[in-house]
């Protein structure tokens, strides 16, 4: 019974994750291996979720991870979480077609690639670690005041940024712009570095994209898709109401 919650859980979040998370690939002009290693990256993650989820504990491996993963009926993948890898892999490989690194330390996660140059430790590495996000959360988190005047299904005048987790290491936003879709920002989306967060409000045939650097009392960046676009926007942090 687990095994099939999983498998329909690592469906629903991977389908979230696609829906929601996904913007244009214009939005990138990073080599094809970068965004490969986000990608699977953010694949493993929403694995591991599934199995502390369900476990109630971190998994002592990817493939213990993927063990309790059963992939959808008919697929011909070779492994358990061969049906989201890349390329028939049965291990989680990146986009330099090397496994990734996990390690998991009192309820702490990571999942790391060593990037382009193959070593541990550097400044191309990429992944995801549990505590570094937290950290990112707390300082992008909170309300701020906007100007989205020409964004006529935006209402109001403030965006908010909740610690709600959705999924797939995306966050609840607000307010809602369409009764079917959920809101969402994620901190630190590659490339833009640690201290940026993307932020998306999805509708049923486009999606408004926001980019933004974050500052101690604001936040500056650009916003594409949809009906609404700017080369440069700045929201300032303000008290959330209660």
């Amino acid at each position: 019974m687990k095994t099939h919650s999983l498998r329909f859980f690592v469906t629903f979040l991977t389908s979230l994750t696609l829906q929601y998370a996904c913007a244009p690939s214009s939005q990138y002009s990073a080599p094809l291996p970068l965004l490969e290693t986000e990608d699977v990256v953010n694949t493993m993650r929403m694995v591991v979720d599934s199995f502390m989820r369900l476990e109630g504990r971190p998994p002592g491996s990817l493939l213990e991870a993927c063990s309790r993963v059963t992939p959808p009926f008919g697929s011909r993948a070779s492994s358990h979480c061969g049906y989201w890898l890349h390329k028939g892999d049965t291990i989680a490989l990146d986009g330099w077609r090397k496994p990734l690194r996990f390690v998991a330390i009192d309820g702490a996660v990571s999942i790391q690639s060593a990037g382009a140059d193959q070593r541990f430790g550097t400044s191309d590495d990429m992944g995801f670690d549990s505590q570094d996000e937290r950290r990112r959360v707390a300082a992008g988190a909170g309300c701020y005041r906007v100007d989205f005047g020409d964004w006529k299904d935006f209402p109001g005048n403030v965006m908010r940024l909740d610690t709600i987790y959705h999924a797939g290491g995306t966050y609840r936003a607000g307010p809602e712009v369409d009764p079917y879709f959920i809101p969402l920002w994620e901190p630190s989306p590659y490339p833009f570095g640690s201290d940026s967060i993307y932020v998306i409000w999805q509708a049923i045939h486009h999606g408004v994209h926001f980019h933004f650097r974050v500052y101690p009392d604001s936040m500056t960046g650009f916003v594409f898709g949809g009906p609404y676009r700017r080369p440069r926007v700045v929201v300032h942090r303000i008290g959330c109401a209660s």
